[in-house]
């Protein structure tokens, strides 16, 4: 259902044909099932198509359909599930993304 809504708030910024190209996939009505494997797959193929040989997807997926997250992955403890920013290695990849949108000063 916010498949649209970010569409839209990307209309400004030229971005969402990119937004449609990279996630369609995800945005299809599905069962719970379908969708993680769809997700299960754009991971794993985002993955191998980052630079320069590809990286490894975070999970393992065996021939019965199963999925086990890798150790290196894995979390004992959940999210915050509040507003404050934990992720600061991200900060350079979210400064050239806004600087990207035009939303920052020159």
């Amino acid at each position: 259902m916010l498949f649209g809504d970010v569409m839209a708030k990307l209309e400004p910024f030229e971005q969402s044909p990119r937004f449609v190209q990279s996630f369609a996939s995800l945005a299809e009505r599905c069962t719970p099932i379908e969708w993680v494997e769809r997700l299960a797959e754009h991971q794993s193929r985002v993955q191998r198509s980052k630079p320069p040989d590809g990286k490894n997807a975070w999970f393992e997926r065996f021939d019965d359909g199963s999925f086990i997250i890798l150790r290196l992955y894995k979390r004992d403890e959940g999210g915050t599930h509040d507003e404050k920013y934990v992720h600061a290695y991200r900060a350079g990849s979210l400064a050239s993304f806004a600087s990207n949108l035009q939303l920052t000063p020159e």
